[in-house]
């Protein structure tokens, strides 16, 4: 049995080998979704100049670090009220986690929060504008990062909040641009990171292919056939690791994760039923597969 479980191992290396030969310039665009938080009172909420300043700057630097930038407004028209401000996180991911045209990978979210202070003489004006960058798929943070002007600016003296909102106006495509920076090359380091502990034939480019997770749902397939099953996942070019995270006798659902591309990891899920003999419907939602056993 050991046998023929690597035999199937080997070849499924070599037929997934195949496919990447077949395509050898694809390479996959991670796909980015960029959403203010304003949630908290004392953040610029959504509507205002300077918070659209910021997500112009900010989508504009993850666009040229070699990102898909998916707009939101768009992504989003006729499914979701448009224009709610102090929305929750929770209505954010959601948000997020149903944007399938095309699948979300990373989630960046960001807050401003104006800072001002008044002394005898004027009014010192800044802002800091904090955001994380987000696996959509993992449900975990990758990193976040913060920034602020290096010196505060000046503002009247009596100058109040909504003042110093407007004085930030004229700096924000300076802070989204830095803010981008910093989230541009701490997910590039996510990405080679990512790439650096798994195997990686067949990859054309460890700067794109972001770490994914999918679950894979395995319906009345005995324990054997399952045993093979996780003999051909772990030899697909790109795995990391899996999980089983939930199993019955003729039942197995799995946390997988990995950097291929996905097109070629719901293709490998198709190949694999064949070259196992097992007739099968391979089904899936984005980063979501059920395989049902006919």
């Amino acid at each position: 049995m050991l046998k023929k479980t690597v035999t199937y191992a080997l070849a499924g290396m070599a037929f997934i080998a195949g496919v990447a030969i077949s395509q050898p310039g694809y390479a996959q665009q991670t796909t980015v979704l960029v959403m203010g938080e304003d949630w908290d009172e004392d953040t610029i909420p959504r509507n205002s100049r300077v918070f659209n300043g910021v997500m112009d700057a900010l989508e504009r630097r993850m666009v040229r670090g070699g990102y898909g930038v998916v707009n939101e407004t768009m992504a989003t028209l006729g499914n979701f009220e448009q224009g709610r401000v102090r929305r929750s996180d929770a209505e954010l991911y959601d948000i997020a986690k149903s944007i399938n045209e095309p699948p979300i990978d990373v989630i960046v979210t960001f807050k401003i929060y104006p800072r001002f202070q008044r002394t005898g003489y004027s009014t010192k004006v800044n802002a800091e504008l904090t955001g994380k960058v987000l696996s959509a798929s993992k449900n975990q943070v990758i990193d976040n990062f913060q920034v602020k002007l290096p010196q505060d600016a000046n503002a009247p003296k009596d100058c109040n909040r909504d003042c110093a909102v407007e004085v930030m106006g004229e700096y924000t495509r300076i802070l989204g641009q830095d803010l981008g920076e910093a989230l541009t090359r701490k997910l590039k380091r996510y990405t080679r990171e990512a790439n650096a502990g798994s195997a990686t034939a067949g990859t054309t480019s460890t700067e794109s292919a972001i770490s994914r997770a999918y679950i894979l749902e395995f319906n009345d397939f005995n324990a054997s056939q399952r045993g093979e099953i996780e003999e051909y996942l772990a030899a697909f070019s790109g795995y990391q690791h899996h999980r089983i995270v939930g199993e019955g006798s003729t039942y197995g659902k799995y946390w997988y994760e990995t950097t291929a591309e996905d097109g070629k990891v719901k293709r490998n899920l198709r190949k694999m039923m064949e070259y196992l003999g097992l007739e099968a419907r391979v089904s899936c939602a984005a980063t979501k597969c059920t395989i049902d056993l006919y």
